[in-house]
């Protein structure tokens, strides 16, 4: 059986993640998601410490996944401090007792997980993330349904809406 050099079952933010044994780099990058997709208002906040930590996309079981990389700066019973190379951010996170960890090809629980162990995180795109909107259709007064306008949807800001 093959494993990939780390990977993690991410416990500490209690998500669902990739807990496959060999993802495959996908041909799309972070930025090409990021102009595709947005993190869903859950996702936001459940994961707003990786927010800019994407290393790569990777393919589980035809399902897309961002992945992470962290390393363990420290362990104390359930709490866990995290540092993110690719953002040079450091969190501390507290993790469910009962998960188990790949790291290096062993399963641990996150007690037994050292200092420098590096782990993979894997979140699933399509269960954290949704499609941006960039256009809508208006339907006009003919009652034909080929009489459809399309617009390009634009950000302004909006106006208060106290009165």
């Amino acid at each position: 059986m093959k494993f990939v050099k780390t990977i993690v079952v991410l416990c500490a933010f209690s998500a669902t993640v990739a807990y496959a044994v060999d993802p495959q780099r996908s041909e799309i990058t972070c930025a090409q998601l990021g102009d595709k997709y947005e993190l869903t208002a859950d996702a936001e906040a459940r994961f707003s410490e990786l927010k800019g930590s994407c290393e790569g996309v990777y393919e589980v079981d035809g399902a897309l996944y961002v992945r992470s990389q962290a390393t363990v700066r420290s362990i104390r019973g359930s709490r866990v401090r995290l540092y993110l190379p690719a953002t040079d951010h450091t969190f501390e996170v507290t993790a469910d007792s009962s998960q188990r960890i790949h790291v290096g090809g062993r399963k641990l629980r996150v007690r037994d997980m050292s200092r420098g162990d590096e782990i993979g995180i894997y979140i699933s795109v399509d269960k954290f993330a949704q499609e941006k909107v960039d256009e809508i259709a208006f339907a006009t007064d003919d009652s034909s349904a080929e009489e459809i306008v399309v617009a390009p949807v634009q950000e302004v800001e909006a106006l208060p809406t106290t009165g």
